[in-house]
Parts: C-alpha cells; structure tokens; sequence
C-alpha cells in the first residue's frame, strides 16, 4: 500500500484528485431523482465508513462544508438520525437522563443484594 501511495503523490495532483472525489461525492448528495431508498443506502454506507478511520470521510465531509457550515459526514453520528436530519430538540437531553435514571436503578440493585445476601 506504501509503494502505491507513494506512486500516487508522484505521479497526481492530490488537491485537484480531492477536488473531483469531492464533485463526484456533491453530485451524489445532491441529487434531486434519487429514491429514499437510494439516499438510506448511501446514509447507510456512509455511517458504516464512520466506525473507521477513513480518508473518504474526510472527502465526504469536504464536498458538503461551506464556509460557516460544520463537518457534513456528522450528520451520519449517532446522535442525529439515518436520514440526515437532527433529531427533535431535547432528545439528547432525554438521552442523557434515561442513562442517569438506569445507573441509578442499578446502583439500588446492587444496594439491595448487597443488604439481602451477607
């Protein structure tokens, strides 16, 4: 893989390489005659390559950012939904209490064995 790398960066032009990946990856995004179907695969495909450390996540989010937007590929994190969109205000927040009350359940739990089984 080195030895193909290195022959890449001798013989291309990385920006204008970026530059295309980038255009391809605009058109992609912004085509208007997709089906859902065609953007949950692509959302989902874009989501598998976030568990990883991909460079294409870096060309992805390359196409979408302009000059105030944020990273386009986080719209593919787990805290927004596979469709692209945010998710309703305060979900996170709901998120974040259901995990305080589970570990607080659990706490009383293990208080409880802990009392019932000396």
């Amino acid at each position: 893989m080195l030895k193909v790398n290195e022959e890449f960066e001798r013989d291309y032009d990385n920006g204008e390489y970026e530059a295309k990946i980038a255009g391809v990856i605009r058109r992609i995004e912004n085509r208007q005659d997709r089906t859902q179907d065609e953007m949950d695969t692509w959302n989902k495909a874009v989501l598998k390559l976030s568990g990883e450390d991909h460079y294409l996540l870096v060309l992805i989010d390359l196409a979408g950012r302009r000059s105030s937007e944020p990273s386009s590929w986080n719209r593919w994190l787990p805290s927004m939904n596979p469709h692209g969109t945010k998710r309703p205000r305060g979900d996170v927040f709901r998120l974040i209490l259901t995990a305080i009350v589970l570990c607080a359940i659990l706490l009383v739990l293990m208080a409880l064995r802990a009392i019932l089984f000396r």
